[in-house]
């Protein structure tokens, strides 16, 4: 690849963090197409945004697996940290938006996700 057929960039080759966000935003997508899904369920009512939440938290908790091609694996094995703020995101906003609303449960899970990672970050630092 050329370098002046690049906006933006100075490097040609990503690094392996980069690769890692890049993979984060399989996630996140998938948690804002469900989170969307869940606020038109709670207006209509309707079985059909159901399923396609269903759908989402099934597709989510798939990606986040340890696989190397899996955008779950792709976090693990670059960015620890990141793959545990994903991973506990993902598992947080599926569990509780069976239970609460969307919003609240995104919020949350973000909260859960973040004391996650300050606890792993202190327990592996120890």
């Amino acid at each position: 690849m050329k370098s002046e057929h690049r906006i933006g960039r100075k490097w040609i080759h990503l690094a392996e963090y980069e690769e890692a966000r890049i993979a984060f935003a399989a996630p996140i997508a998938t948690i804002i197409a469900m989170i969307i899904f869940g606020l038109l369920f709670e207006s209509t009512n309707t079985n059909l945004w159901k399923i396609l939440i269903f759908m989402n938290m099934a597709m989510l908790i798939s990606n986040m697996l340890p696989f190397p091609q899996l955008p779950g694996g792709r976090m693990l094995f670059t960015s620890f940290y990141l793959f545990v703020f994903a991973a506990a995101l993902a598992i947080g906003t599926s569990v509780l938006m069976l239970f609460i609303q969307a919003i609240s449960s995104l919020t949350v899970a973000l909260l859960l996700s973040i004391l996650t990672v300050a606890l792993v970050f202190f327990k592996r630092e120890v």
